[in-house]
């Protein structure tokens, strides 16, 4: 049904600050995402943490991509 059902975060952390946004993100994100539909899915700011949902952003738009959803 092109809806996401699962999540799963690979976080590459440079210092502890930065390790403490992409673990709160981690946590907070299936619940924005899951069963919601691939197609126009987008995340704002998640748990204090704007980059890291940039770049979750970008990887959305390689999820569709793949799975040929434009």
């Amino acid at each position: 049904d092109q809806n996401v059902t699962a999540v799963n975060i690979v976080g590459h952390p440079f210092t502890s600050i930065s390790k403490k946004h992409q673990n709160d993100f981690a946590k907070a994100v299936p619940d924005a995402v899951v069963g919601k539909p691939l197609k126009d899915l987008k995340v704002d700011k998640l748990a204090g943490a704007s980059w890291t949902s940039e770049a979750f952003n970008k990887a959305l738009e390689v999820a569709r991509q793949e799975a040929s959803i434009q």
